[in-house]
């Protein structure tokens, strides 16, 4: 195996058969989920229990023992929303290339696995910071219209791809 590559010759012969492929991808992202989540639920500054999990995320504890399941894998993407937000983290979603996938998934959510809670002030540090630091143009999501936010009991959320786009691009 090169240096530096998480995968081997035989690895990707194996991976040729789209059967065997599909089924190691599923195996893999049930299995980080369920790890992900109860690695950042036992984390040192939160170290809740299922039930405090739940209570925050408004699931009962048996969702969040079965989230916790990696054979479970029926996790919905409005469940894993509410999820992140519990532990106030945006979740992220790709569809990346063979290789980064390969390499993100060395990466086994354990015990020293760590995600920091929004935290407004260290973020406007750090936007002060890149403001003043020369990064160039700093690019930001708008919110939605007021109008929109009576959709969302009252909140404003950002908006779409596109007008992320047309923001960054101004």
């Amino acid at each position: 195996m090169p240096y530096g590559l998480p995968w081997s010759e035989n690895f990707v012969r194996q991976l040729a058969d789209k059967e065997v492929r599909d089924e190691f991808v599923a195996d893999q992202i049930r299995s980080r989920i369920a790890l992900m989540i109860r690695a950042l639920r036992e984390q040192e500054d939160r170290d809740w229990s299922q039930t405090e999990l739940g209570r925050r995320a408004g699931k009962p504890q048996p969702v969040i023992s079965r989230l916790e399941d990696p054979d479970y894998g029926k996790a919905s993407l409005q469940t894993l929303l509410e999820v992140a937000a519990a532990f106030e983290l945006p979740l992220y979603v790709d569809i990346p290339e063979w290789e980064d996938w390969l390499r993100l998934m060395t990466n086994v959510p354990d015990r020293s696995f760590h995600r920091r809670s929004f935290d407004a002030e260290r973020m406007l540090a750090q936007a002060r910071g890149s403001q003043t630091g020369g990064a160039g143009k700093v690019a930001y999501l708008p919110l939605r219209s007021e109008e929109d936010a009576d959709e969302n009991n009252g909140k404003q959320i950002p908006q779409s791809d596109e007008s992320w786009a047309e923001a960054a691009a101004n």
